[in-house]
């Protein structure tokens, strides 16, 4: 009689189904930072079918239990529903072998040379703040006309930086870069803008930023040697400038400028 009372609780614990819980886990939900054109996986269970929206997907995306990066700049990513999180996603460069023109200071952030305004704030209308808020951050040689403002960063890579006005306000900005070692310029390029075209006989390229949460081309730019300046010229101008020779003649005005006092 025991051996069956035995056998008879076995069979019914054996029955029994337990429902396996699905309920996402997220163990860090804070804040990543990872390196451009990188992918990380989440700590946590059940992330698979997480959904997530992107504040900036030009920057960052994220789908089930992985971050992918894509510029560099800064991102807030989260999800929707009844399993809501969010991420706060820096994408940092890699390479960092030149300088950038200076062109905003967010709010509450430090000056940081990848970070530009978010939608409703233009790059081209900074005017003097920008160059002072430049001015305060670099060791810089000044040398000015009415119209541009060039500054000496002490990065032998890229000698100089300058900024075009008309009438008070920016219209374009760039970096001249040296000759001398131009082998992080394409992944330089790589993690910052989507990259349109390339030359490498001619060393020239065309590439462009999108808005943060718009997806419309922030501005563009192009890269072109300028055998008068010693090197390449890196320009960035807003995106009412068509593509292409409209572009090239810009950088033609601009190399013709700097000549004058570099």
């Amino acid at each position: 009689m025991g051996l069956f009372l035995f056998s008879a609780c076995v069979g019914k614990e054996m029955n029994e189904v337990v429902e396996e819980d699905t309920t996402p886990v997220l163990d860090n939900f804070i804040f990543h930072g990872i390196e451009a054109g990188k992918t990380i996986s989440l700590q946590g269970k059940n992330l698979d079918k997480l959904v997530w929206t992107s504040s900036d997907p030009f920057c960052a995306t994220a789908d089930g239990g992985k971050i992918h990066s894509n510029h560099v700049g800064f991102a807030n990513i989260y999800t929707t529903g009844a399993d809501r999180f969010a991420l706060w996603v820096l994408v940092s460069p890699k390479y960092n072998d030149y300088d950038l023109p200076f062109v905003c200071e967010p709010s509450g952030q430090t000056a940081l040379n990848y970070y530009w305004p978010s939608p409703g704030q233009s790059l081209w209308n900074k005017g003097p703040a920008t160059i002072a808020a430049y001015e305060n951050t670099r060791e810089k040689d000044r040398r000015s006309t009415n119209s541009l403002v060039v500054y000496k960063t002490g990065n032998i890579k890229s000698p100089y930086v300058c900024y075009f006005f008309d009438n008070g306000a920016l219209t374009q900005a760039g970096t001249i870069i040296s000759l001398s070692d131009l082998s992080a310029l394409p992944f330089f390029l790589k993690e910052r803008y989507d990259v349109i075209s390339v030359d490498t006989i001619n060393y020239s390229a065309y590439f462009e930023h999108k808005h943060f949460e718009e997806g419309s081309i922030d501005y563009i730019g192009g890269l072109q040697y300028f055998p008068q300046l010693g090197g390449l010229l890196l320009a960035l101008m807003p995106p009412t400038i068509t593509k292409g020779s409209n572009i090239d003649m810009v950088m033609e005005q601009m190399a013709k400028e700097l000549t004058k006092i570099i």
